[in-house]
């Protein structure tokens, strides 16, 4: 695919930080689970989902960070899942189109998505990375472009979680910037619809992991059965460029 010399902007400034951010990312990666009151993690084990609301000075709406369990699914086989960005728009609530326009080795990818919630619509552009650390992988995102958003950056950590990491802890976290051209009436209504989104999107997300687990063990379609074993493959390709 063709490179755009703002997308290989955003990859030298990538790697100018990465060095930079490292300790921090694998002190982030050091265990989410723990991080939660006694409280937070029985209901995880319990398999309910936690969220954590934290205001951002100079922003209409907080970042929202999301937490739930997978069971029986390794954070390989989520992360593969979450990773197969041409795919999303066929669980995640409000996509109507997703597609990797841009690659380049070191695992970067841009993606273009076709967005719909309460009526409007919006084409964007998202850079996406992902690094490992131990068993535990973390995928971020920057937005490129957008009609309506100044900001929308976050990350998803797939970690394991039980004594044989055979389940999986996803800590799906974003935080939105809506630009000052955005009437205030529409961020209002916005706000909570917002909120139910990214909650229903990790829903999404768990659902689509747990149904490709299933299906690769049991389904009598060859193609769907296969689509798991695929994505994984795929994940593979992109972590061998790091």
């Amino acid at each position: 695919m063709k490179t755009s010399r703002n997308f290989r902007k955003f990859l030298l400034f990538s790697s100018f930080t990465t060095g930079v951010l490292l300790v921090l990312t694998q002190a982030a990666l050091a265990g989410y689970f723990e991080q939660l009151s006694a409280e937070e993690q029985d209901l995880i084990r319990k398999g309910a989902q936690v969220a954590r609301l934290q205001s951002v000075p100079g922003d209409p709406w907080p970042q929202y960070t999301i937490y739930q369990k997978v069971n029986n699914a390794t954070p390989f086989e989520s992360t593969a899942v979450f990773y197969d960005f041409d795919r999303h728009h066929e669980y995640f609530p409000g996509i109507v189109s997703s597609r990797v326009t841009e690659t380049l080795p070191g695992g970067h990818l841009a993606v273009s998505y076709s967005v719909k919630l309460m009526g409007q619509s919006d084409d964007t552009v998202v850079k996406e990375s992902i690094q490992k650390v131990e068993n535990s992988y973390r995928v971020d995102w920057k937005l490129a472009s957008s009609r309506m958003a100044q900001q929308t950056d976050g990350f998803a950590v797939f970690e394991p979680l039980g004594n044989a990491g055979e389940s999986t802890l996803i800590v799906y976290s974003t935080l939105i910037v809506p630009k000052s051209s955005v009437p205030s009436f529409i961020l209002s209504l916005f706000k909570k619809v917002v909120e139910n989104e990214i909650r229903g999107s990790v829903t999404a997300l768990a659902g689509r992991i747990r149904g490709l687990k299933s299906d690769s063990n049991s389904s009598t379609d060859p193609s769907r059965a296969a689509l798991l074993t695929q994505e994984q493959d795929q994940l593979n390709r992109y972590m061998s460029t790091l």
